[in-house]
């Protein structure tokens, strides 16, 4: 017989006690709720970056109307969509309120302030290479602003610490730039290359962002603060939007000779249908898949088209699709439809893309106008109808070279009774002209004088 000695005794014991726990903790284990909450992490990542992409297109073009005349205009489009994120944020947690379980009440309401917390990425620049800005924008609260600026009870000292620790960055790699009291603002910057990791989290590009963004939340509520947005960036002119695709940004011009721009003279085959160089344009790449290949299986076949919007509904076409309308040309008031064009010229009429005036930095006054470029199936094209736009005596003006004017028109019918048509139209681009001039005066807009008076006043 072996006789045990103490020490063998007791490892033993401890062996077989951690050799229990684990047989009953796996026991214990639901893969159900196991699955549950690992699609809820996914899910809460899918949303953030949703959000965040809104909020960079939104950012996008209110940076290139600053300074100009609709600056106004863009800046409460901006605050709308934020404040639409705030309702929603405060309508979850009204629900959350009605439940009985008080831990798990604050819990979710804690995910829910996280998840739906507004971040807008703009001008991110090379977090690798330079410092991030970051701004946060807090709920009004004077006596609190001046506590924080006065640093009572080392409250920024606290708070920065914190911010580290919730990006899991080491500690002095995050600073505060400045404190505005007034409009509750607290910038910071955040030492290269750590900005990355920083984007990323914010905009639900890591598996816990919604935790580590839990956490962000938790510096401010422990400093008896409430954050209402975050801003990623700094606003400026030139947007290479991270949440952007800048892969895809192409300056086209009007002469394979002219190296500062991509040109193609003939047509290019695109879903059978033809494909021409839009140049004189710009091309903000929309982020809709993970990759070029991706993007070829999805929409590959798809035809090319564009759409003209004013501006300041952009952002409410990359969130929900093109909106669709129950009047129009070619068919019958009460047919749900949408209009798209093969020809961007077409699209780029200012009943459709309304121009707008800026004043740069240096003082030069610039015009702008932006096109949404699309992918739309070729099944879904209920008819291709002829342009709206000629008076009745300019009919045969031409208005696109490369394009009669009896197929300017494509008509893309409702089939679901849905107010936004996105499955059968993919916007992948934002297509921007910059001119010196007014665009009327362009050589492509000289068709624009023989518009049909009547299109003015139905445009509005």
């Amino acid at each position: 017989m072996t006789v045990l000695t103490i020490e063998e005794i007791i490892d033993y014991a401890e062996r077989w006690l951690s050799e229990r726990d684990e047989i009953r903790n796996r026991k214990e284990e639901d893969p159900y709720k196991i699955e549950l909450e690992e699609a809820k992490a996914k899910y809460g990542r899918q949303r953030m970056a949703r959000r965040a992409q809104k909020f960079a297109v939104a950012a996008f073009v209110r940076q290139l109307a600053a300074g100009s005349k609709n600056d106004e205009q863009f800046q409460e489009q901006l605050d709308n969509i934020v404040k639409q994120e705030r309702k929603i944020n405060e309508e979850t947690k009204t629900k959350e309120e009605g439940k009985n379980n008080e831990e798990r009440k604050t819990e979710e309401e804690r995910k829910t302030n996280a998840e739906s917390l507004p971040v807008i990425p703009c001008d991110i620049g090379d977090p690798n290479e330079e410092e991030l800005p970051v701004m946060f924008e807090l709920k009004a609260d004077a006596a609190f602003m001046n506590q924080f600026k006065n640093n009572s009870n080392e409250v920024q000292e606290r708070f920065i610490k914190s911010l580290c620790q919730a990006f899991s960055i080491p500690s002095g790699e995050i600073r505060i730039k400045n404190i505005d009291c007034d409009k509750a603002i607290i910038c910071i910057l955040i030492s290269k290359p750590h900005g990355t990791v920083v984007v990323k989290i914010l905009i639900g590009g890591v598996e816990d962002a919604v935790a580590r963004k839990e956490a962000v939340c938790k510096c401010f509520s422990d400093i008896n603060a409430n954050v209402d947005s975050i801003i990623l960036g700094e606003f400026a002119l030139e947007v290479e939007g991270r949440l952007m695709d800048p892969r895809w940004n192409k300056n086209y011009v009007s002469s394979s000779n002219d190296p500062t721009g991509q040109y193609w003279a003939n047509s290019i085959n695109q879903g059978g249908k033809p494909y021409f160089c839009p140049s004189g344009w710009k091309r903000y790449g929309i982020k809709v898949d993970t990759g070029g290949k991706e993007f070829d299986v999805k929409w590959g076949t798809w035809n090319m088209a564009y759409h003209g919007t004013r501006s300041e509904v952009a952002t409410n076409i990359l969130m929900s699709g093109l909106k669709v309308g129950t009047h129009g040309c070619h068919y019958d008031d009460g047919v749900r439809r949408v209009y798209v064009s093969p020809s961007i010229e077409y699209c780029a009429h200012q009943i459709y893309a309304c121009p707008w005036e800026k004043t740069t930095k240096n003082g030069e006054n610039l015009w702008y106008q932006l096109v949404f470029q699309c992918r739309v199936n070729p099944k879904s094209i209920a008819s291709i109808k002829p342009e709206t736009i000629l008076g009745p005596d300019y009919k045969k003006e031409v208005i696109d070279p490369n394009f009669k004017n009896s197929e300017l028109e494509w008509i893309i019918l409702d089939r679901a009774d849905q107010e936004f048509i996105a499955d059968d139209i993919i916007c992948y681009g934002m297509m921007m002209r910059t001119s010196k001039d007014h665009p009327k005066t362009l050589t492509p807009s000289k068709w624009w004088e023989h518009t049909d008076p009547a299109c003015y006043s139905t445009s509005t």
